[in-house]
């Protein structure tokens, strides 16, 4: 099991890898991540919104990422529906984590 600061690591590395398809630099909202029995939900934005707060700094379609804090897997979920929707989702297909992007999207 990982602890929260691992999780965190890894859902920076995996902004690393987005940044470098749009290069725009991308960074967790600690603030408003979400803690579950199987691990975390982050949420992100671009480094100059969290800065400044100007909401024309502002990226779209950035889905939060979940980590799993008993196998270390890294997830993309979605946009379209709230958390606790991704969040039961994954509860349901955490074995199966193939089953669990088709049932997302």
């Amino acid at each position: 099991m990982i602890t929260i600061n691992k999780a965190l690591a890894l859902a920076e590395n995996k902004l690393k890898e987005l940044a470098l398809q749009s290069s725009i630099k991308l960074a967790i909202m600690s603030e408003e991540t979400i803690a579950f029995e199987e691990g975390w939900m982050f949420f992100y934005q671009s480094e100059a919104f969290i800065k400044t707060g100007n909401e024309d700094e502002m990226v779209g379609g950035n889905a939060p990422i979940i980590i799993d804090k008993y196998n270390e897997s890294v997830h993309i979920t979605g946009t379209s529906r709230d958390e606790d929707f991704y969040i039961e989702k994954y509860r349901q297909y955490r074995e199966t984590p193939d089953i669990f992007h088709q049932k997302i999207r």
